[in-house]
């Protein structure tokens, strides 16, 4: 499961394949959604260590299934990866 972390409006103006939005903002109310059986991929446009703290915070819930996809979408942008709209 890839997890989009950014602003609505940049995950409407393309996001990976597959991804679901669930902005960063959204986190504590919405990390149910996010299962805990599958592989989940977060990502968004924000330095690394941002997303350390998502990271932290679903391990802290018992979220053991999770990475981070290091350069973001930024690193899947500049390698000309697909999108979806």
């Amino acid at each position: 499961m890839l997890v989009d972390m950014r602003k609505p409006a940049e995950y409407q103006a393309g996001h990976l394949p597959g991804a679901i939005s669930l902005p960063m903002v959204d986190l504590a109310r919405r990390y149910r959604e996010i299962p805990k059986a599958a592989r989940v991929i977060l990502y968004c446009q924000c330095p690394l260590e941002e997303m350390g703290g998502v990271y932290r915070f679903l391990f802290d819930l018992g979220y053991k299934n999770h990475v981070v996809l290091e350069d973001g979408f930024d690193g899947w942008y500049r390698s000309q990866y697909p999108l979806a709209k």
